[in-house]
């Protein structure tokens, strides 16, 4: 495409970046001359800032306007011009001056770099007043763990939603591990799993005891030795094929208490592993072998898995890690011919620090076919090597310094975009993927 010189694209362009720059509250002024020829038309972008000796902070502040430009403003280029070069006349209080010219840039490729054309699931499109940008995901890329970002009420759920529909057209499958029942019937293509027919988990029919143990012993808080009793417990259980209450206590009991500590240590682990046999907990295991063959297929692909039922919050962890386990346990071994992508709504409940599980999980999936779609209010809440792994990320509207400070490290974001991320409007949202070569400010389809 190309602008017409002087054209009205350009001027919408050019006014999108400015209202992008007014608000922005960090100190400085910004005016906008456009000087006319036969044969172009030139704008010049003013940076103002008043104060001495700080011409290195105003050429820094141009470079964190391009990198705006680029996000809103993609048919505009800017070259830095520097402050010996100047031809206007201002007053001297105004200190240093650098300018930057703006002039129109001509896209003859679809292959442009600042163009995130290369994908294939829609999700919203690039904030600009000249043309709605249609921007989107590559559906090959989600086995990489995609990242959705936001505080309470920026539209989280909304792009979750807007994205699993996409994928559900693309003939990918989807399964959601729904915290909250935030996405209870809002997709009528997904099953619904609640407390009417939920599917009870055989506890010894979910491969090796090792992982078992480290799932409960994150989750109930075990001790090392804590950790050692369970595992020796559970053996035994698995030989018996019985998960309950009273033969737990029996073995435990059986234990000798050979030292002080030891006793501690069996009636510690007694403690916190009640919880795995209480009624509420019954509704959610079975230890009966008719359970031994799962249809993982049939049974979890493209479900909604509500477990807002489930009142005790470690319970549902619990179950809802067991989840995470069955699907996949069922890729690694299997190697479907499909994809998967897994939604874990308030996912820093389950993907918190020191969860070794889910961190060498997340790492290793991917290659046999599951992706995982984490989302979360508290990016910080979640272990670096998640975040880290997940190389598709939607940044919505982020309050806390803390989190800000976590997500814009793990993009190298630079400042200008860092100020953006609290000023989000509702509906908005940073995207980085690996078909856009920088991130840029998109508005998520399906919201006002």
């Amino acid at each position: 495409m190309e602008v017409d010189k002087g054209g009205a694209n350009f001027q919408k362009e050019l006014e999108s970046l400015m209202e992008t720059l007014s608000r922005r509250d960090v100190g400085f002024e910004y005016y906008v001359l456009t000087s006319l020829s036969k044969r172009k038309a030139i704008s010049t972008l003013i940076v103002i800032k008043e104060c001495s000796n700080c011409r290195d902070l105003v050429l820094e502040e141009i470079e964190n306007i391009k990198n705006i430009a680029n996000a809103v403003s993609p048919h505009i280029h800017l070259e830095t011009v520097s402050s010996s070069e100047r031809s206007l006349p201002v007053p001297g209080t105004w200190g240093n001056l650098s300018y930057a010219k703006i002039f129109e840039k001509i896209i003859d490729s679809p292959k442009n770099t600042f163009l995130p054309n290369n994908f294939d699931i829609e999700i919203g499109y690039m904030k600009t007043d000249v043309l709605e940008l249609k921007t989107g995901i590559r559906s090959s890329d989600i086995t990489r763990h995609i990242g959705i970002f936001g505080t309470t009420g920026s539209g989280k759920s909304t792009t979750a939603t807007t994205l699993i529909k996409s994928l559900l057209e693309k003939g990918i499958y989807v399964t959601i591990l729904d915290w909250h029942g935030e996405h209870v019937n809002k997709i009528s293509r997904l099953t619904l799993l609640n407390s009417e027919n939920l599917i009870k988990i055989n506890p010894f029919k979910l491969g090796d005891i090792e992982e078992i143990v480290e799932i409960l012993g994150d989750v109930l808080q075990l001790t090392d030795p804590q950790r050692f009793l369970l595992y020796s417990i559970l053996i035994k259980m698995r030989r018996a094929n019985r998960f309950d209450m009273k033969m737990f206590s029996s073995l435990l009991r059986n234990i000798d208490e050979t030292t002080g500590w030891i006793r501690e240590v069996k009636y510690g682990l007694l403690r916190k592993a009640y919880l795995l046999f209480t009624r509420e907990a019954r509704q959610l295991f079975d230890d009966n072998n008719d359970k031994d063959k799962f249809d993982v297929e049939k049974l979890l692909f493209n479900t909604i898995i509500d477990l807002s039922f489930i009142r005790n919050l470690r319970l549902r962890k619990i179950y809802g890690m067991l989840i995470i386990k069955i699907l996949s346990d069922y890729f690694m071994k299997n190697r479907p011919l499909k994809t998967l992508l897994l939604v874990v709504e308030e996912a820093h409940n389950y993907f918190e620090k020191d969860n070794d599980f889910l961190e060498k999980l997340i790492s290793e999936v991917r290659k046999f076919g599951l992706g995982l779609c984490i989302i979360s209010q508290s990016p910080s809440s979640i272990t670096e090597e998640v975040l880290k792994n997940t190389n598709i990320k939607i940044i919505h509207t982020i309050k806390s310094d803390v989190d800000k400070r976590i997500l814009a490290e793990s993009l190298s974001l630079s400042p200008s975009l860092y100020e953006i991320l609290d000023k989000l409007d509702v509906g908005e949202a940073l995207l980085s993927a690996p078909n856009i070569k920088i991130p840029i400010i998109i508005k998520i389809k399906g919201n006002p």
